[in-house]
């Protein structure tokens, strides 16, 4: 007898939730890649949905809050993570289909053997967000900026600033990358508008990062242009060492190699030293 397919969407659901319980244990948010995932449209709307989990956080916790009498099990394994996302999609990326939320919210929680128990609570949780999704949808953006922080900087930049704030961490930010080299041909093909120096910006596409033109033979690097500043900066004697600390993932120790400098690149996480080696010898 054949063995039993998986449902789909499972798997994928399995890697986001894992993802997203390390983000939320305390750890750096790091893109799916093709290690986790070798089809590139599924590693998108992974990406997808931890990301929007992520930003919306604070509304997410508002829901769980409406949705959960007793509050968040404690020592549940994945089931949190689970649950965020498949709250994300349904509240927020309407446009994924509702169903593609619950069922393989609740398989992926039986698959845990620390979450199993909870699986008839995942359904019923989401059953009932589901039916409050119009409502959920309409939560204020206000629950977007920490209470934390949100008085300090409503303080220093005022009511319209931090509105904006809360805008363009919804609509996230386009794609800019660093270019080798000036071409103008590459350019025109990725679609991009030139902005300073060697950078040039993405507002839509409709691939994944490494299937642009240029990613696999090195010809740019993804780096946002607030982020190119700091290295075009210093001016050094061609040669000039140049330790770079907080390296990971390698931008601007690459602007620094580019400028003729000889680097050293330091960073004290181990895995996003690995994604900064794996960025340097693509280049």
């Amino acid at each position: 007898m054949a063995p039993k397919s998986e449902p789909a969407g499972l798997k994928l659901r399995l890697v986001a939730a894992q993802r997203l319980k390390s983000v939320l244990a305390g750890d750096n948010f790091v893109p799916l890649n093709a290690a986790d995932s070798a089809d590139g449209r599924d590693r998108a709307l992974a990406n997808r949905l931890i990301t929007t989990a992520l930003r919306r956080r604070g509304q997410l916790n508002f829901i769980l809050h409406a949705v959960l009498d007793k509050g968040m099990p404690a020592k549940s394994g994945t089931f949190e993570a689970i649950l965020r996302l498949s709250l994300a999609q349904l509240v927020f990326l309407p446009d994924l289909g509702a169903h593609s939320a619950l069922f393989p919210a609740v398989e992926a929680t039986k698959r845990d053997p620390k979450a199993r128990h909870l699986s008839g609570l995942m359904n019923a949780v989401l059953r009932s967000a589901r039916a409050n999704s119009a409502k959920f949808g309409m939560l204020s953006d206000d629950l977007l900026i920490p209470d934390t922080f949100g008085d300090t900087r409503l303080n220093a930049y005022g009511e319209e600033a931090i509105d904006g704030f809360s805008d363009a961490l919804l609509a996230g930010a386009p794609l800019d990358l660093t270019l080798k080299s000036n071409d103008a041909d590459l350019i025109d093909t990725l679609g991009a508008a030139v902005a300073p120096a060697d950078t040039v910006r993405i507002e839509q596409r409709d691939r994944p990062v490494e299937a642009l033109r240029g990613y696999a033979e090195g010809q740019w690097w993804v780096q946002d242009a607030a982020s190119a500043i700091p290295a075009r900066l210093l001016a050094l004697e061609p040669g000039a060492r140049v330790l770079d600390l907080c390296a990971a993932p390698g931008g601007k120790t690459a602007q620094l190699i580019k400028a003729g400098y000889a680097v050293t690149a330091l960073d004290s996480d181990a895995t996003r030293m690995e994604r900064l080696q794996g960025n340097l010898a693509r280049l």
